[in-house]
């Protein structure tokens, strides 16, 4: 449908992730998952393992080059196993959540260039207390963008940051303004 143009026309859209869309699942279908200390090796296993679990057996993917892309910075003996916790997060997450909404956005602006502008905001402010369905070694997670698009840090003070305000009003208005003026 959406290859062949088959929608409406003449339109502006604005897509949202966020850093970290994954780890809140590994904390959800793994409670021990955030208490126990992983080596690298840990991360990756169960990373592919969790892989198994939400991608249908009919998509493939490149185990070795994912893990390579995702992994391939940190060294075992030096860094922090919440960094090997946060990169499975992010890995899983931009497989099942990013990748696809980012996929789903192209091919739609593929399908009618000419009537439509897509455009990506990319959310990471990690701040004050730790949000639901996140983890304190976790990224920024799956839906902590929609705190400041409500206007939440306002609403409940206590809860957040000045920064968090500020990014909240800066958010606010930056939408305000898409969708005045697209």
């Amino acid at each position: 449908m959406i290859k062949m143009g088959n929608h409406k026309k003449d339109f502006n859209l604005l897509v949202s992730t966020v850093e970290d869309e994954g780890s809140f699942l590994f904390a959800m279908t793994n409670a021990s998952f955030a208490k126990e200390k992983l080596s690298l090796n840990d991360a990756k296993s169960i990373l592919i393992e969790k892989i198994k679990f939400f991608v249908p057996d009919h998509k493939p993917y490149d185990t070795e080059t994912m893990l390579k892309f995702y992994f391939g910075k940190f060294n075992e003996f030096y860094d922090d196993d919440d960094l090997f916790k946060k990169q499975a997060g992010i890995a899983l997450g931009d497989l099942i959540l990013g990748c696809p909404t980012l996929n789903f956005v192209k091919q739609l602006y593929k399908s009618d260039s000419s009537t439509m502008n897509v455009y990506h905001w990319f959310y990471r402010a990690k701040l004050g207390q730790v949000k639901e369905l996140c983890s304190k070694w976790g990224g920024t997670c799956h839906t902590n963008e929609l705190y400041p698009v409500f206007g939440k840090p306002f609403e409940q003070r206590q809860n957040f940051h000045n920064r968090e305000r500020e990014i909240s009003r800066e958010i606010i208005d930056f939408i305000k303004s898409f969708i005045r003026t697209g």
